[in-house]
């Protein structure tokens, strides 16, 4: 591997072809997707990439389904992630991302108490929602972005604060009509119940922590409120709207009283308070 840091792609293209001769043999099977998962780290030129991709690695793992042992799905769901990170948005099947989003939703469904793996995969997928408007199309259609408006609420910090960050990809100004489609998910009900659990839970201990995600919900819920003229038909800010009547303003106030935040976070959430006259 220090050789393969060294831009060796020779060594990099034939370990990795190596690996993949020997993925499927039992004895053989982690230490080959171990082997994989450290390659995957050096796709930092076109030639890594190329070596990558052309060997069809992401695919065999997500969609020939190898039996292979549990503790490998962390090094798998990083190869894709890797995958993701690394390439240009041009140079990705939409197949293949297809592919590797009904993989994690797979992974999400079968292993809900795997905090770990749920993390890498939000991270995993925050590569996705910061792409191109079709990568966010192909997101919100297979019924990631439900899922990952019910993990800020419902899951760990660990996972709620990638799931954000998934979030606010999806949350651009670029993905507005988008975003109007799948309006009926929500944003307001779930925003605001990730608020509200992270307000219950903000303690000394853990304030600093707590800090980072309440910043960025606050800044999810700003674009919102920010872009609520695009849900035309309506004369009030629906989303505003949406947030007032599932008691999130209220929330807000109570939580800026009760803790103290730095400026930044201070300013954002007092930001979101003039929201709730107008």
């Amino acid at each position: 591997f220090n050789s393969i840091q060294e831009n060796n792609s020779f060594l990099f293209y034939h370990s990795l072809k190596f690996f993949l001769l020997n993925i499927e043999k039992p004895e053989l099977s982690f230490y080959c997707i171990y082997g994989i998962s450290k390659l995957s780290n050096y796709l930092e030129d076109q030639k890594a990439y190329n070596d990558f991709f052309k060997t069809g690695v992401v695919r065999k793992l997500v969609k020939e389904q190898i039996k292979y042992d549990e503790d490998c799905l962390d090094y798998v769901v990083q190869i894709t992630g890797n995958f993701l990170s690394c390439t240009k948005d041009e140079l990705i099947d939409l197949i293949i991302l297809e592919e590797i989003m009904a993989f994690y939703i797979k992974l999400i469904q079968n292993y809900p108490e795997r905090q770990m793996l749920k993390r890498d995969i939000f991270w995993s997928l925050s590569n996705i929602t910061s792409g191109n408007l079709m990568f966010c199309e192909k997101f919100a259609k297979s019924g990631l972005l439900e899922i990952t408006l019910q993990a800020i609420y419902s899951d760990s910090d660990l996972v709620i604060d990638q799931a954000l960050f998934t979030l606010l990809g999806f949350f651009d100004s670029n993905n507005m009509e988008l975003i109007v489609k799948y309006y009926y998910l929500n944003y307001m009900k779930f925003l605001t119940l990730c608020l509200k659990n992270l307000k219950d839970r903000i303690n000394s201990s853990e304030n600093m922590y707590k800090k980072d995600l309440v910043e960025r919900i606050f800044v999810c819920i700003g674009f919102l409120f920010d872009n609520g003229e695009f849900l035309k038909g309506n004369l009030k800010n629906k989303f505003v709207e949406d947030f007032e009547k599932n008691g999130g303003f209220e929330i807000l106030e109570n939580m800026l009283s009760e803790h103290v935040f730095d400026n930044k976070i201070q300013e954002l959430g007092e930001n979101l308070l003039k929201y709730r006259n107008n």
